[in-house]
């Protein structure tokens, strides 16, 4: 939930691409972010910052060909949250790729807490949720995809159906994993 892949301000919808998908999940994980902080579940955020110097030539160039080129640029406005805000308890992950679990500390912080379920909420799910999915089952975790709080410009059905099918995630609404939290 960043600038650049929400905002009418940021790179995706200076490029054309279109941001409604991103924009009409903000109320859904602003639901689930209260819920789970009344029910002091961990919350973590992922902040994408590509800073180029560390990504490869093939990646560069794909961005160049995508019409990102300085999409989540380090310092810019394009890499500050969009309406979705961590608070001090929350735990912050920058991050240069697109799985969270990819050269970051997430995995160790993981394990510190003794967490095994991953509640997947967020943007660009064709991307960045369905990645960070897959190097989370290939770590045995379990996962939960909110369908309602994953948004994305395209390719959202085949995501969560690759994730359901592929990565034995569970697919439900905030509704219905609020609910289950209220029955246990």
């Amino acid at each position: 939930m960043q600038n650049d892949f929400c905002s009418p301000n940021g790179v995706f919808s200076k490029n054309g691409k279109p941001i409604l998908g991103q924009q009409r999940v903000v109320k859904p994980i602003q639901r689930l972010i209260l819920e789970a902080r009344s029910r002091k579940v961990p919350i973590v955020f992922t902040k994408l910052v590509y800073d180029l110097k560390k990504l490869p030539t093939i990646h560069k160039s794909r961005m160049k060909t995508k019409g990102t080129v300085g999409l989540c640029s380090p310092k810019s406005n394009g890499i500050e949250f969009y309406k979705v805000f961590p608070k001090k308890m929350d735990f912050v992950v920058e991050k240069n790729y697109y799985s969270v679990f990819y050269k970051t500390c997430f995995g160790g912080w993981l394990r510190k807490r003794k967490i095994q379920n991953i509640i997947l909420a967020g943007v660009t799910t064709h991307v960045c949720p369905l990645l960070t999915a897959a190097d989370a089952y290939y770590r045995g975790y379990r996962l939960i995809a909110v369908e309602d709080a994953l948004g994305t410009y395209e390719g959202q059905e085949w995501a969560l159906r690759y994730m359901k099918e592929q990565f034995a995630a569970i697919v439900c609404s905030s509704t219905e994993l609020i609910r289950s939290w209220a029955t246990g």
